[in-house]
Formats: C-alpha cells, structure tokens, sequence
C-alpha cells in the first residue's frame, strides 16, 4: 500500500507530464504565450517535486547528480567519482520533521470544529510556529509568530525572510504585526496544498538544519 507521501509525489510527477505534452501541443500550435503560462507552471510543480522528494529521501539531490553526470560520461570517468562521492557524502539517517498523518488528522478535527486551533511549534525553543485556527466552516487561517514575540534574532531572520513567505501565499498584517494566509480545507487537495506550502516553508524559504522534530499543540 502507497504511502501518503508517495501518493503526492505521484500526483506531482502525473501532473508534469500533462504539463509537458501541454507545452509541446501550444508550440505545434505556435501558441507560444500559452506555452510560456504552462512552463511556469511546470516549474512550479517540478520544484514542489523536488521538496517531497527531498522529504522522502535526504540523498535525493545527490542521486540526482550521480545520474546526470552517468548520463554526460564519455570518458568512463565516472566510476572514481562516484567512489568520492559515497565517501564524501555518507548516507544520512532518514529524520521525520514532520508527522504528516498526525498533521492532517488535526487539520480534519479542525474543519470539523472538534479543536478551536493548533500551533505547529517549527523551532519550539525559539517559539517559531505557525497557528492554524478556523475562520469559518472551509477557510483556515496561517499565521507566524508575530515580530515582537520572538527573539531579536529570530525576528530579523523572519524579516530576511518575508519576501520568500510572500512568494508561498503570506501576506504582512500591520495591525497583528505577523505573516498571515487564508486556505481553504475541504478535501484531500486542500490538505496537500497546505503541506506543500509547508514543505516550500522549510526547504525553500527557510535555510535551517531541522535536525530536531516539530512540535504539534492544539487546543
């Protein structure tokens, strides 16, 4: 039986191929405008892709490299390489930052007005976290630790940030001087949504070493 994981990867990995034999249709059509809406689009996805591949296996992108430079080989030069390589990056023990099943049941217990909110604490110690609370029956609301509830450190780290979070969905409210997003949760694809944006979060915006697991409270 498929994993959760696995099935969003193969989601993901459909999708690009419909996206690419979409592309090449718009340039057999010389709809280059069309072709160029879909690539990003592509891009998109293709990188959402690498960050669950990412999760999935810590070694992905060193995989990946190992392949490419099989594939440019010419000289038979490769076999030394790859003997470097497995000495200079030794596998690395698969570390589960995050339970993606105890995620997504909170989630549902949230939609279903069972819990009032939940907090995932992503460096507890320097009260990092994002706050889930419902607005209304299919509408959650993301927050961040607001600015002044962090340390000084950790609140100019977060400010170096924005333009990154901004990119994932999150807006500056002023007023609550935090990051914030609304989602809407009323199926499986809105749960998948929601964890790709928290894998862009840790993988692609923030540049921590999650050596330690995060923490889910709810209330």
């Amino acid at each position: 039986m498929k994993s959760e994981l696995d099935e969003i990867i193969e989601y993901h990995q459909l999708e690009i191929v419909h996206l690419e034999k979409t592309i090449d249709q718009a340039i057999q059509e010389s709809d280059y405008i069309s072709a160029h809406h879909h690539w990003e689009i592509l891009w998109r996805v293709k990188n959402n892709l690498r960050v669950f591949e990412k999760i999935k296996d810590s070694n992905y992108e060193r995989k990946q490299l190992i392949e490419r430079l099989k594939r440019m080989d010419r000289y038979g030069a490769f076999e030394s390489y790859e003997k470097y390589a497995d000495r200079s990056y030794p596998t690395q023990p698969k570390k589960k930052f995050i339970d993606s099943q105890e995620i997504d049941d909170k989630l549902l217990e949230l939609q279903e007005g069972k819990l009032r909110g939940l907090k995932l604490y992503l460096i507890k110690k320097q009260n990092l976290f994002l706050e889930f609370t419902q607005v209304s029956k299919n509408l959650l609301r993301i927050t961040i630790t607001p600015y002044d509830k962090l340390t000084q450190e950790f609140s100019l780290m977060l400010e170096s940030c924005q333009s990154g979070l901004e990119s994932v969905g999150f807006k500056f409210n002023k007023n609550e001087n935090h990051l914030e997003m609304y989602q809407t949760l009323e199926n499986f694809k809105d749960l998948t949504k929601i964890k790709t944006i928290l894998a862009r979060m840790m993988f692609d915006v923030f540049s921590f070493n999650w050596d330690k697991p995060a923490h889910l409270s709810y209330y």
